[in-house]
């Protein structure tokens, strides 16, 4: 599961397809707890082909959102903001 924290903010970032299958790559890489692409691909519940899924997942993580600036470093600011860490 997703913290709240984490979800509300990608929930803004990303469309809920987006999230939903961001969702899914977490759930697969703790349950098969290996990231290599392929594994995530062949692991994912799509009716494609499994390079089409390969293919899919590529896309999708090479997203701009997913830059450190965009993604990760506003998460940094809340949590330290709640934490009243300056």
């Amino acid at each position: 599961m997703i913290p709240e924290l984490y979800q509300k903010h990608l929930k803004n970032l990303l469309s809920e397809s987006q999230f939903l299958l961001f969702s899914i790559v977490l759930i697969i890489i703790q349950d098969i707890k290996n990231i290599k692409l392929e594994k995530i691909a062949e692991s994912l519940p799509l009716p494609i082909q499994v390079n089409s899924r390969r293919k899919k997942l590529q896309r999708f993580l090479s997203l701009p959102i997913f830059e450190l600036k965009l993604l990760w470093l506003p998460i940094l600011k809340k949590k330290m903001a709640r934490s009243n860490i300056y």
